[in-house]
């Protein structure tokens, strides 16, 4: 084949290429969504928890962009849409606040309803807990970020996560320790309910591995 031919056939797959892409992104705007699911909840976007709460949002931020652009959710009903901009409220780090905002939230009779389908859980174990409690009484999902076994040992059938247990956090860490020789290990945590968790998983893992734990210390928040 000649240069000129070649050129001309390059030239070809690259302009059918590009009509191909548009008509692609015109398919995708004016797709007949056949509903809208709406996601949201109590989040920390000050306070303690702000950044874990920030990466959190933009987490389900970037996933329900993604999901849109590729065409939405498949359901029974049809193609559906997630609601943007997500309905995320700061619940400025406080517990009792978080829950007070997810129950108006949840609550039809509430100014402040706001239909969820779906609720995204908070930037903390302890606050997810309340926040499933009301969740669970409205009976929605609540998707949760939060790795304390405590959230998921209570019967509740509207929580879940995807997220490595916390009693586990450690494993694999001690297993590496331990192929390296390790034979005795030392835990301290916070008195909160994610980090006891993570400890408490830790110490049995030890013991399991045939390590000695030659201590095992709590301490307030803070110290």
């Amino acid at each position: 084949m000649s240069s000129t031919k070649a050129t001309a056939s390059s030239t070809c797959a690259a302009k059918f290429s590009v009509r191909c892409a548009l008509l692609w992104s015109v398919s995708l705007q004016q797709t007949a969504w056949a509903c809208e699911v709406r996601l949201g909840g109590a989040l920390a976007a000050t306070g303690e928890y702000a950044s874990y709460g920030e990466q959190v949002q933009r987490g389900w931020t970037l996933w329900a962009e993604r999901v849109n652009e590729q065409g939405g959710l498949s359901l029974p009903s049809g193609r559906c849409r997630i609601a943007m901009p997500l309905d995320l409220r700061d619940d400025q780090s406080s517990e009792d606040l978080s829950s007070a905002l997810l129950e108006d939230m949840l609550n039809v009779s509430s100014p402040a309803y706001a239909a969820l389908d779906f609720v995204l859980g908070p930037a903390s174990s302890g606050i997810t807990l309340g926040n499933s409690i009301v969740a669970e009484r409205h009976r929605r999902i609540l998707f949760s970020t939060g790795a304390s076994e405590t959230l998921y040992n209570r019967g509740n059938e509207y929580i879940f996560s995807s997220l490595t247990p916390g009693s586990k956090y450690m494993s694999s860490g001690l297993e590496s320790l331990r192929s390296r020789g390790a034979e005795s290990v030392v835990f301290a945590h916070e008195a909160k309910s994610f980090s006891a968790s993570v400890c408490r998983g830790a110490n049995a893992t030890a013991f399991a591995l045939g390590m000695r734990v030659v201590g095992y210390y709590e301490y307030e928040p803070g110290k």
